[in-house]
């Protein structure tokens, strides 16, 4: 086993110097639609459906510098305060480039939103090592 102390080219701050943070491409746009969602198995006693936002969200753009490992989805107010955040794994992280997704749903439960102010969806992109690009948000929403 290395050290704990080597440092290069084994560690963490080595690898993030030579990774780019993913970004979106310059076109895409994270959709929004709102509809119903079955919560739980049909059939099931609890199960029950519930009006959601669905959000698709394109993948930030896959190179083999440039790979997005995790998303973070908020909801943001008018004033910029975060009012919900969700973490999602990005769905081919684990895959090659060429079998890499186009983009991910993610449905944001209704009742889970503010119903008296204004807010956006944003989304943002982070590679293995932590760097985030830049923010990808809709128009602002009211429930």
């Amino acid at each position: 086993p290395l050290p704990v102390a080597e440092s290069k080219p084994f560690a963490f701050a080595e690898h993030a110097k030579r990774f780019a943070a993913p970004e979106f491409a310059a076109n895409a746009s994270v959709k929004v639609e709102r509809t119903k969602h079955q919560q739980g198995k049909k059939g099931d006693k609890d199960a029950k459906e519930i009006d959601v936002f669905k959000l698709t969200v394109p993948t930030a753009v896959q190179t083999f510098a440039n790979r997005a490992f995790r998303y973070d989805v908020t909801v943001e107010a008018k004033d910029g305060a975060t009012i919900l955040k969700r973490r999602v794994l990005a769905p081919d992280y684990h895959l090659p480039l060429e079998k890499a997704a186009k983009d991910f749903v993610l449905p944001m439960p209704v009742e889970d939103l503010p119903k008296d102010k204004e807010f956006r969806f944003a989304a943002v992109a982070f590679n293995c090592f932590g760097k985030s690009g830049k923010a990808l948000t809709t128009e602002f929403f009211k429930v």
